[in-house]
This record gives C-alpha cells, sequence and structure tokens, in this order.
C-alpha cells in the first residue's frame, strides 16, 4: 500500500501532553496551554532556519470595524521545512515525490515560497455583507511586485479564449486588477452541483493589489478599496480592544488569530433587518480574542 502523504509526519506533530490553564484576568479570560517541544527530522543545510517570533504587519492595515484576522509569521520558510521534514522521512519520501515534481514545474519551492514572510486572512463588514482579504508580505516592496506581475501575467494568458476577463483601476494611486472568472455555471453542472449550490453562486470575481511589500487578494466589491483607505492611525492595530487582547495573548508570537465577538454579533442581529428593509450598517470594532502562541 503507498504511503499516505503526511499522516505518519501528522501524528508526530501532535504533542505528547498537553497542560492548559484557565484564568480571569479583569474583563478577560486567558487559556494558556504547555505542551513539550516537538521531535522533528534532521534538516539538510539550504534550508531555512526555524523563523523567529514577530509582531503583527496586518493589523495596522486593517480597518478598526474589522470582524476579524489570522496572521502567520515566517510562513514561506515554515513551508519549506515542512516540505524538506517530509523528504528526509523515510516514511514520507516516496509519497512526496509527486509533489516535488509538481513543484519543479513553478521553479521548486523556494521559488513558491521563499519570497513569503507573513500570510493572512482577514474578513471585513461591507454593505452587501462580510467579505475577505488574502494578505501575503514578501521580503520587500521589490519581491512583492515581481509575484504580483507573474501572478497577473499568468491570469492573463489562461484567459486567453475563456470568459475570464481582466481590468485594472486605479484607487489613491494603487492598481487593482479585478479578475471577473464569467459564468461558473457550466463548471458547477460539471461537477454535478446544481446552481445556488455555493454562496458565490454561477459568477464569480476577485481582484488584486500590491501595496508596499504586501500583496492582497479581496473576495467582494470593495473590499481592497477599504484597505487601501486604512490610516494606519485609525487601523485596528490601535482600538484599545485589540491592544488588550494582544497585551494579553502575547506578542511577538507565531501565530495571531483574532475574532472580534461583539463586532459580529451585532451584525448577525441585524442581518433580518437589513434583509427586509435592504437598509445597510456597519458595527463598530470590539475585539476579544486573540491566539498568540509563541
Amino acid at each position: 500500500m503507498a504511503p499516505s502523504l503526511g499522516m505518519e509526519a501528522l501524528g508526530r506533530a501532535i504533542p505528547a501532553w498537553v497542560i492548559a490553564g484557565v484564568r480571569v484576568v479583569d474583563d478577560a479570560i486567558q487559556v494558556e496551554t504547555i505542551t513539550p517541544p516537538l521531535a522533528g527530522a534532521a534538516l539538510p543545510s539550504g534550508v531555512p532556519s526555524d523563523p523567529p517570533p514577530a509582531r503583527s504587519h496586518f493589523a495596522a492595515m486593517l480597518p478598526a470595524d474589522a470582524f476579524g484576522f489570522v496572521e502567520t509569521h515566517g510562513a514561506g520558510a515554515n513551508l519549506e521545512r515542512l516540505l524538506a521534514g517530509l523528504k528526509a522521512d523515510p516514511a514520507e519520501a516516496s509519497a512526496i515525490a509527486p509533489l516535488e515534481q509538481a513543484l519543479a514545474s513553478v521553479g521548486g519551492i523556494d521559488n513558491l515560497a521563499g519570497w513569503i514572510e507573513d500570510f493572512g486572512v482577514a474578513v471585513l463588514p461591507l454593505d452587501q455583507g462580510p467579505c475577505a482579504v488574502i494578505m501575503v508580505r514578501g521580503t520587500d516592496a521589490a519581491a512583492t511586485k515581481s509575484r504580483f506581475d507573474e501572478l497577473r501575467n499568468l491570469l492573463t494568458i489562461t484567459s486567453t479564449g475563456t470568459d475570464i476577463t481582466l481590468h485594472t483601476t486605479d484607487h489613491n494611486g494603487v492598481s487593482i486588477t479585478t479578475v471577473d472568472l464569467g459564468d461558473l455555471g457550466p463548471a458547477l453542472e460539471s461537477l454535478g452541483l446544481p446552481a445556488g449550490t455555493l454562496p458565490i453562486g454561477k459568477h464569480a470575481s476577485f481582484s488584486m493589489a500590491e501595496v508596499g511589500d504586501v500583496l492582497m487578494i479581496g473576495i467582494g466589491d470593495g473590499v481592497l478599496e477599504r484597505v487601501i483607505d486604512v490610516d494606519a492611525g485609525a487601523s485596528l492595530a490601535t482600538t484599545p480592544t485589540y491592544k488588550r487582547a494582544i497585551e494579553l495573548g502575547g506578542t511577538p508570537n507565531d501565530l495571531e488569530a483574532f475574532v472580534a465577538i461583539d463586532a459580529v454579533a451585532p451584525w448577525l442581529e441585524r442581518a433580518p433587518r437589513r434583509a427586509s428593509t435592504g437598509a445597510p450598517t456597519r458595527p463598530t470594532s470590539s475585539p476579544t480574542w486573540n491566539i498568540s502562541p509563541g
């Protein structure tokens, strides 16, 4: 039987024991966990070292009323280390071979992920509902622009002879490329999915932009414009509740997850009224959760 890719490695990634504690700290509930170091295969030379903890770069780019975001630091290096660890494991080496071949066609894992520092996904409120933005921070602005241009050129080539269209607009000096995927009906039907199965419907689009060293992909009309318009002095990072959450959770960190419970809850409560009246509402930010393993 062929080995199952990553299953044994996944088993070794589960700690042998976990100690957890819960305590109330003034206006917050804090959960702390302790685990032993995880054993890993010896990695060959040339593989990136374990990236150090870092502070959030995306909180200062997001609007104060963001519903939440997840940000992982050292994402590119961690992907390279994961692949190298699987390759060095005799139980996984044969299973990883097809993936290596696929990666070779795009220049290898270093070309694909070596330029990435941080990766994050945020959810923001817009008049039509929650929208998402994927954020990738590169090693520098030049590296990010290079990857953005490569992605746009690839999409341009892919769109030839299809219903996919690309158009670029300017928003406060930032070029936003919108990719319209056209009618997804035939593709959905070929998969046996009836119309309305997916929340995106039969017609979907997304937008892309690069701002400094950050490449952004927006899902939802106007979501990138909202991010581009954010003043760092009035961003999510400046709100008292986010500051309180990160104070309790700890920074710098390897992973930061933040959910604004009392921004999401009022929005959900107002959803039936919006649906019946069509009146758009936008909640104020009140972040309450932060998970920051160091």
